[in-house]
């Protein structure tokens, strides 16, 4: 399996489970996991044994987002390194010319919910669950967010999860269209395979030259975004709201945020 942030588990017929891995933070995404995320999706690229990719999380959750823990007072340039450093994985999903599914139990929230929605398709447990929750923290959407979840929903409906911070349950991430498929939690894996390793059984250039050319519908507009985000968010970082949604979040009360 290997070690780090980034577990890697071979199964048949060329299916690979990387398998997000922080124990105690319901797999938050610390630069650490960033950095290997980034590395394994670029060496599955060049693999041509692996035929599909699953993204899960270890344990109960599949990711609760950006580690808040790590955080601090960060300068304009930090915070675009950390803007930078997120983008490399969510790149490396959306390019690899492989099909790649999210398999999701329990929170998919933030950071942790949009690179569920860079993956080709989600599968979740009925225990999922789905939120924007970046504006308890007063910033905004990042890893593509922006992009990504207008394309999956429509625009009212984005905007309506990105504002409200709402959790909302599998089922109706599934009637929105954040979901493919939903299973009880017990088959959730076994159906997660199955169907990976009939997509492994496909003409693999085929269907790699589909999703290639399905990112062309969106991949100016998600690249535009990006660099926008990656303005945009560090300027948050730098605001008193932003500096009271953190001391509430680890204060576990709600904020009060005023404008500035």
């Amino acid at each position: 399996m290997g070690q780090g942030k980034v577990l890697e588990e071979r199964r048949d017929e060329g299916v690979v489970f990387l398998i997000l891995h922080n124990p105690g933070r319901l797999n938050a995404i610390d630069m650490a996991m960033r950095e290997d995320l980034a590395t394994r999706l670029e060496s599955l690229r060049k693999d041509a044994e692996a035929r599909v990719v699953v993204l899960a999380g270890h344990g109960e959750h599949f990711c609760a987002g950006g580690d808040i823990k790590g955080w601090k007072d960060f300068t304009v340039v930090e915070a675009r390194g950390r803007l930078d450093a997120i983008h490399r994985p969510l790149r490396g999903l959306l390019n690899l010319d492989k099909p790649v599914i999210a398999m999701v139990r329990g929170y998919a929230v933030g950071a942790g919910m949009n690179l569920a929605l860079a993956c080709d398709l989600v599968f979740a447990g009925e225990t999922a669950r789905f939120g924007q929750t970046f504006v308890r923290l007063g910033i905004i959407p990042d890893a593509g967010g922006l992009c990504l979840l207008p394309l999956a929903i429509g625009l009212h409906r984005a905007k309506e999860l990105m504002w409200s911070a709402e959790i909302i349950e599998a089922r109706e991430a599934h009637r929105l269209g954040i979901v493919n498929r939903v299973f009880p939690e017990d088959r959730l894996e076994e159906e997660t395979l199955t169907f990976a390793q009939k997509l492994a059984k496909g003409p693999p250039l085929a269907i790699g030259l589909i999703k290639r050319i399905l990112r062309l519908t969106f991949l100016e507009k998600l690249e535009a975004i990006l660099e926008y985000e990656a303005q945009a968010q560090p300027l948050c970082f730098q605001t008193e709201d932003h500096k009271e949604g953190r001391r509430a979040f680890e204060e576990k009360r709600p904020p009060s945020f005023r404008g500035r």
